[in-house]
């Protein structure tokens, strides 16, 4: 019987404990928002856009990842990124 109270009563503590901290984090994403809101921030397009002209493919024939244009190894396959001349495999921003 002992167990089974006790069992009750650390569910409970750890429900209790989850519901302040989801309320904490609302909190925190109601003022973000706000912030946002009364200060401003980067507009959608210019998030969505960021960094694109930045990036280079890698030259194997079977990633072609995309990997910024300083790497000098690809995320994906690791293979030398120094062979690509300066404008291969860039984007354009639409």
């Amino acid at each position: 019987m002992v167990h089974v109270a006790l069992g009750a009563v650390l569910f409970m503590f750890v429900m209790g404990l989850t519901a302040v901290i989801f309320v904490i984090w609302v909190v925190a994403m109601v003022i973000q928002g706000l912030w946002k809101l009364l200060v401003g921030g980067p507009a959608r397009q210019q998030l969505q856009t960021r960094g694109v002209l930045d990036t280079v493919m890698c030259p194997q024939n079977r990633c072609h990842a995309i990997n910024p244009a300083p790497a000098q190894f690809c995320r994906r396959c690791g293979s030398a990124m120094q062979g690509q001349s300066a404008n291969a495999g860039r984007r354009i921003a639409s």
